[in-house]
């Protein structure tokens, strides 16, 4: 009879990083990336790359990678600018997280993308001591987007109060 957790693997990670590492292989968007730039493809692959890159917390070469995807849709590309912001928070820049979060934002301009790139802004603003820059966004994302799942689960009301 099954021991419960007796019962699960002790490496957990190793498949996990052999999947990677398979995938890696199967869909090398970095390569890609470099092979087709200039085309939608390559477009895409930097973007892919990006985005795998800052989950991997390789910030510095996610940034490189981000900075080459040009896209003009309403919902990617801004989320793309918004984890080129946040990878540049993550590298110390705030000053240049910021400014693009809130470009990024701002082209956004819909409850999908908008409400949590000033919730992130309100959060560096927050480490930077400026609360009452970051109540503002706070309360800006309550007036504008109220339907949104940052509001309804309550979050920006707590974090409305840690600020006030």
């Amino acid at each position: 009879m099954p021991d419960g957790y007796k019962d699960v693997p002790e490496d957990t990670v190793g498949p996990r990083a052999l999947m990677v590492a398979a995938l890696d292989e199967i869909f090398n968007a970095k390569e890609i990336s470099e092979e087709y730039s200039g085309t939608k493809a390559g477009n895409l692959a930097a973007l892919y790359a990006g985005l795998a890159l800052a989950k991997q917390e390789m910030y510095e070469e996610a940034i490189e990678y981000l900075e080459d995807y040009d896209g003009d849709d309403a919902i990617i590309a801004p989320k793309a600018k918004h984890a080129l912001g946040n990878c540049y928070a993550h590298t110390g820049n705030n000053s240049k997280a910021i400014s693009l979060i809130l470009d990024a934002a701002e082209e956004a301009n819909n409850e999908a993308v908008t409400p949590y790139c000033l919730r992130d802004v309100a959060a560096m603003y927050e480490q930077e001591g400026k609360s009452v820059e970051a109540a503002e966004l706070y309360e800006r994302i309550k007036t504008e987007y109220p339907t949104c799942a940052l509001v309804a689960t309550g979050e920006i009301d707590r974090q409305l109060n840690s600020v006030k």
